[in-house]
């Protein structure tokens, strides 16, 4: 990957579980359902990737019944995570989805990394 570039996508689709992030390289994201939600996990360069071009409130958008304050939270809270995940070489952003994807009752975000 060429230094000072990087192409993201991302593309949230309503109505469905689909979440696409990608970019120049092979993509780790992992979606995968629970009872009751969906978790979705971000490896340490993707996680590095919202943090440097601020995408927590973009990703928070997702949540489209929430109000402008717990979007606000949320992508605060998703970049504060994702900051420290993509910080360490084996780090992951996690985001359980409690409900629908669009629509979602709770969403807990969790970093790990070593």
């Amino acid at each position: 990957m060429r230094r000072g570039v990087m192409a993201v996508a991302l593309a949230v689709m309503a109505g469905g579980a689909a979440v696409t992030f990608g970019s120049a390289s092979a993509s780790a994201l992992s979606v995968e359902p629970f009872p009751g939600g969906t978790e979705i996990t971000f490896n340490s360069m993707e996680s590095a990737v919202i943090a440097n071009l601020n995408l927590g409130p973009v990703l928070s958008q997702a949540a489209i019944g929430w109000s402008p304050e717990g979007k606000a939270d949320l992508g605060e809270m998703i970049g504060r995570h994702a900051q420290r995940a993509g910080g360490h070489p084996s780090g992951l952003l996690s985001l359980e989805v409690v409900g629908s994807i669009t629509d979602p009752e709770e969403i807990w975000v969790h970093s790990y990394g070593q």
